[in-house]
């Protein structure tokens, strides 16, 4: 289970470097986690993400080809830098 492994390690990395007190819901693509089916995908990430950064994240894991994940977070604001032209 070595991506689903790089997959937490990425979600955590992703919600930190935003800057996100805590995650309210994250939306997977499982396409790219190979023959997990998107339910038990699902569930070992439920598992796993815990602690305050994720405490009451709900979890979308969809069968979608590809790697992609999403974040949202009800308040707080993200601030980008701004990068000059």
């Amino acid at each position: 289970m070595a991506p689903v492994e790089a997959l937490i390690q990425n979600l955590r990395f992703q919600a930190m470097i935003r800057g996100f007190r805590y995650v309210t819901h994250a939306w997977v693509s499982a396409g790219h986690y190979g023959p997990i089916p998107p339910e038990q995908l699902k569930i070992v990430l439920e598992q796993r993400l815990q602690g305050e950064l994720f405490e009451n994240c709900s979890l979308t894991v969809e069968g979608f080809d590809g790697e992609e994940i999403k974040l949202d977070r009800i308040e707080g604001i993200l601030v980008l830098p701004n990068h000059s032209s």
